[in-house]
């Protein structure tokens, strides 16, 4: 039997992947062939032109983010990824899919608050800390603001219904874990921004949040399988599976 390596990097987006369906967990992130493979979908390359824009939004002076300016950025990076290449099968899908980016840029301009002052994450690679000897945390951060106090905000960004819902309320608490190491200051506020409705999810973290949040994460990451092994990783779905079709579009034999 093969086994993986002790140390374990979690991110949520990996834990979501492996509590959704096992199987598929498995050909992301172990079997070689299809290891961090997945083919472009609309939705998806929309969503990071859009993320892109807005990182680079707060990188410039406050008095250059103008609305042209914002939605020039969007221009900028449509240009490196567009057509097939970003999952695109005609020219009209593609311009409704741009068209909903730059409706969700402009409400964000005219309703939010272009003049703050985030916390950028200038590194090349994802953020990323040790939690336990063998645990680390990683993700990528949307934005973290600095409030009154010098406590921080962390937001994530939603670009519209087709997000998946944290139902299990990971994401946020674990990127908070993440800010509070890496600038040792701490968060009190975590947030999702839905860009399309213009919708803010604010909560406050308790006191004690971190030791539950690692808690948790062990409690997931101790279900994992200590294995390479296919067989180990067990698809619940069964004929009613959905969560492979991207492995078919990759051309790959699932038998």
């Amino acid at each position: 039997m093969g086994t993986v390596n002790s140390s374990f990097f979690a991110s949520p987006y990996k834990l979501s992947m492996f509590l959704e369906c096992p199987r598929k967990y498995w050909y992301y992130y172990i079997n070689e062939e299809t290891k961090y493979k997945q083919p472009e979908h609309p939705y998806f390359t929309m969503g990071g032109h859009v993320h892109d824009t807005l990182k680079n939004f707060f990188n410039l002076d406050v008095k250059f983010r103008s609305k042209e300016k914002i939605l020039e950025l969007l221009e900028t990076f449509w240009k490196r990824k567009s057509g097939r290449e970003g999952g695109f099968e005609s020219k009209e899908e593609e311009e409704h899919y741009k068209g909903r980016a730059r409706k969700m840029l402009v409400k964000f301009f005219d309703n939010g608050d272009i003049k703050a002052k985030p916390i950028l994450w200038h590194s090349q690679s994802n953020p990323k800390v040790e939690v336990t000897p063998s645990l680390f945390f990683t993700g990528v951060f949307d934005r973290i603001d600095v409030l009154p106090r010098d406590v921080l905000h962390v937001i994530d960004y939603k670009t519209g219904k087709e997000d998946a819902v944290d139902e299990r309320n990971i994401q946020l608490p674990m990127y908070a874990v993440l800010a509070e190491r890496i600038f040792r200051k701490p968060v009190t506020q975590v947030s999702y921004l839905n860009l399309e409705s213009g919708r803010w999810d604010t909560r406050g973290l308790e006191k004690g949040y971190a030791f539950d949040t690692i808690g948790r994460v062990q409690e997931i990451v101790a279900k994992i399988p200590k294995s390479s092994e296919k067989e180990d990783f067990i698809c619940g779905y069964k004929d009613r599976c959905f969560h492979c079709n991207y492995l078919k579009e990759l051309g790959f034999n699932l038998e």
